[in-house]
């Protein structure tokens, strides 16, 4: 019970202070601090920051997948596109920590595990198409496209930023080829 409470509270502390200044400037030392853990605590449950972070990327993108996946499923791409630009924006501290302020390694990580989770998923967008690929774009220029909106911070909305997303990834993703 102890370890759990440990984890999520070095969770919450890198999402609070995500918003407080940049990743790259933030040390172990200060979120061990925000967290009431000892230093030598937050080592016990990662190895780095970055591997906190990543363990926080991965219940977002399972957050956004499930939240995602039905509307995609039923070809809700402008309801979905919308879910997503909102849930990013009410978290923008932590995605942009995530997909800008982490450095490309790690995004490179965040995106390969995204793929490996939207496969899992099996969310099929498009009659004829590899799975795999699909998710390979899909994800890809998704989270890339957010990127781009997160680094421009609060210049476009997420309404309108929903309207981006449909019309360059799901709008084409829901297409269906010709037989």
């Amino acid at each position: 019970m102890r370890i759990l409470k440990s984890r999520a509270a070095l969770r919450d502390a890198l999402i609070a202070l995500a918003g407080e200044k940049p990743f790259v400037d933030l040390t172990v030392a200060e979120i061990a601090r925000r967290a009431s853990v000892g230093y030598a605590t937050f080592f016990r449950h990662f190895p780095s920051k970055e591997a906190l972070l990543a363990d926080i990327a991965e219940a977002l993108i399972r957050d956004m997948l499930g939240l995602m996946g039905p509307l995609m499923q039923q070809t809700e791409t402008r309801a979905a596109s919308l879910e997503l630009a909102r849930f990013v924006d009410a978290r923008r501290p932590i995605c942009h920590a995530l997909l800008v302020g982490a450095g490309d390694t790690l995004r490179r990580e965040i995106t390969v595990r995204a793929i490996q989770l939207a496969a899992e998923n099996r969310v099929e967008i498009a009659d004829g198409l590899p799975t795999e690929l699909l998710s390979v774009h899909s994800v890809g220029a998704t989270l890339n496209i957010i990127a781009w909106w997160l680094e421009r911070g609060g210049a476009i909305g997420p309404e309108a930023m929903a309207a981006i997303l449909d019309w360059l990834v799901f709008k084409p993703l829901s297409a269906r080829p010709e037989q």
